[in-house]
């Protein structure tokens, strides 16, 4: 299985259309829980819905999971703060980024590999900051995966535009491993 996936690779042009986020508008009591997250009035196209990806700056137990819902036409209508974790920053509040396409697993070129069925969403930098991406939640972690394996972009939506190394955008994290976020400034 794949738990993880440590972004090596962020292509770019993988964005959104027109970026809403990251959100930023994060209300934290003083024991460090999530209580909101304000939607922002501007809109966007080309979110789909999905589990969000969180930068928390180092601050926080890294159990905080938002959902966010997007509109036929990719626009976020709702923001769900599905569990609020603990230990989060008041003054540097974790960054909420809602997913923008979808990413599978492949084998590298010339190898063999019997996994199957590993699923992710991905969210990027932004389209005026290029558009890599930057971060992956994953949404099912598939089976039988054992190595020499590539992340792929797989979303029809930016196909045309989205653009990655052919070792792919990132390695496989396997269950035994740990999870390494990219950093957003830095994809």
């Amino acid at each position: 299985t794949i738990s993880g996936v440590s972004v090596t690779h962020g292509g770019s042009g993988c964005s959104a259309a027109t970026s809403e986020g990251p959100f930023s508008d994060i209300t934290v009591d003083s024991n460090g829980t999530v209580q909101s997250v304000t939607l922002p009035i501007v809109t966007g196209d080309g979110y789909i819905t999905g589990k969000a990806i969180i930068v928390s700056h180092g601050s926080g137990d890294k159990t905080l999971v938002v959902s966010c819902v997007a509109s036929p036409g990719g626009d976020i209508t709702v923001l769900n703060i599905d569990t609020a974790g603990t230990g989060y920053s008041t003054a540097n509040p974790p960054i909420i980024y809602c997913p923008e396409g979808t990413i599978g697993a492949a084998p590298t070129f010339g190898t063999d590999n019997a996994g199957a069925n590993f699923a992710g969403v991905y969210a990027t930098n932004g389209v005026f900051n290029g558009g890599a991406i930057i971060g992956v939640y994953v949404t099912n972690a598939g089976t039988g995966y054992t190595q020499n394996i590539k992340i792929t972009h797989v979303s029809a939506f930016n196909a045309g535009t989205c653009s990655s190394r052919v070792e792919g955008i990132g390695e496989a994290i396997l269950a035994y491993g740990s999870v390494v976020a990219a950093d957003p400034a830095n994809p």
